[in-house]
């Protein structure tokens, strides 16, 4: 296949999933417009349950994404691709089942997938459900602050609707969480069946070029380089808002037909002459790793959920989503050994470090969210008292090759603040 007609391939797969995409930003628009309208006039209005249908559909829009990028490169590394197999005029749910024959997974894999999307699902339907619901309430209180009777006003709350882009007529909010998120596990979705193919050694970053398309991924497009560079840990897609970029695998044959100034090029793009550009910089917008994509939970998308004050109605819903693979995964735990590494790092006192051990075999253990670094993530979290306090241990909830990786010595207030947006376990 030529450079060319891999390029064509990705823009119609890229159509094919904005068409799966439309149909959901459809389907949300018109729950999270009525319920939004319902707030308006019943103050008392509890809006877990259309969050919850939001984030199914959500989640349901995330895994045809992983399923579908995941399938997309299999078939390209079998050298055929025939994307015409997914048309996008069938179900919706038709599609999905049919890509879930396709792309074999085990139950574990696929109950961490599962998981780790329904985490992230809740959470952005639950922070975008709210601001849009704010966005729509303020524009009815100006209103009415500007002498609109309450009647008058009703009438314009469609058109509240429509510049809070959630209206059926007018999704545009929505489409651009859709949109980013559902490229997010596409993309990761491809990185799973790429990462571990010893055949493939060589990709390619291929852009949409057109008027929408951005310096960056401009810069970016048709960049080769090994599949073990850093630039992909760095610069895998999407990388900013509404990002088209994807990443192909070459055979060696297609390597040989890559035009020499197209290497040469590939050679010069460096992350320093990214950031090193203003304009490219800025627009380097999401820096996620394709490992870690659907594992992790954007600081600020978590920053926006505590203030909305919803962190215990997200892992209220994590729980009770995924309740038996969290039975399982404390279970794995208890039998594990706490690294000496971890121990070290925690900085305990010699009295605090002695009890270590018996942290894995206390009773007081709870699902909640931590932060690593500059993301957030679902946890198992141990908790021992010790000294006037509590020992904390902290481990992936939803990734079974992780052990306890973070130790910490807490007082009681602490422990009380984590446990009140925590979920008992």
């Amino acid at each position: 296949m030529s450079l060319s007609q891999q390029e064509k391939k990705e823009k119609e797969a890229l159509i094919k999933l904005a068409a799966i995409e439309d149909q959901l930003v459809t389907l949300t628009a018109t729950v999270l417009s009525e319920e939004i309208t319902t707030r308006i006039t019943q103050s008392d209005v509890i809006p877990t349950r259309s969050q919850e249908q939001y984030a199914v559909v959500y989640s349901a829009g995330m895994h045809f994404s992983w399923l579908y990028g995941h399938w997309h490169v299999q078939q390209m590394m079998n050298d055929s691709v025939e994307l015409a197999e997914v048309p996008e005029k069938v179900p919706f749910k038709e599609a999905l089942a049919y890509l879930e024959s396709q792309v074999p997974m085990t139950s574990r894999a696929y109950q961490e997938l599962d998981a780790n999307m329904k985490l992230r699902s809740f959470t952005v339907a639950g922070v975008s459900s709210e601001q849009a619901a704010a966005t729509v309430q303020g524009l009815y209180a100006k209103a009415l602050a500007s002498g609109q009777s309450s009647s008058e006003t009703m009438q314009q709350v469609g058109q509240f609707l429509e510049q809070a882009g959630v209206s059926p007529a007018n999704p545009w909010y929505l489409d651009l969480h859709y949109r980013n998120n559902m490229m997010s596990a596409y993309n990761a979705g491809r990185w799973a069946q790429i990462e571990g193919n010893e055949l493939v050694e060589q990709l390619i970053y291929l852009s949409i070029m057109d008027e929408g398309t951005t310096k960056l991924c401009r810069h970016l497009d048709r960049m080769v380089k090994p599949k073990g560079d850093a630039m992909w840990q760095r610069y895998w897609p999407p990388n900013h808002h509404k990002c088209r970029g994807t990443v192909s695998p070459l055979g060696q044959s297609q390597y040989e037909q890559i035009p020499d100034e197209v290497k040469q090029r590939s050679a010069q793009i460096t992350d320093d002459r990214v950031e090193d550009d203003p304009t490219m910089s800025s627009e380097h917008q999401f820096t996620s790793s394709p490992t870690q994509t659907l594992k992790r939970l954007p600081n600020s998308l978590v920053e926006q959920a505590q203030a909305f004050d919803l962190v215990p109605s997200i892992t209220a819903y994590s729980k009770e989503q995924s309740s038996t693979l969290l039975t399982t995964r404390v279970t794995e735990l208890r039998q594990s050994v706490i690294p000496s590494s971890v121990i070290t790092q925690a900085g305990l006192t010699a009295k605090r470090a002695e009890q270590v051990g018996d942290l894995v075999d206390s009773e007081e253990v709870a699902f909640g969210i931590g932060q690593v670094g500059e993301d957030w993530q679902g946890e198992v979290w141990f908790f021992e008292p010790s000294d006037g306090g509590w020992l904390w241990g902290r481990a992936a909830a939803y990734d079974s090759l992780k052990d306890i990786a973070y130790l910490a010595w807490i007082t009681a207030a602490e422990y009380e603040a984590l446990v009140a947006s925590a979920q008992s376990i």
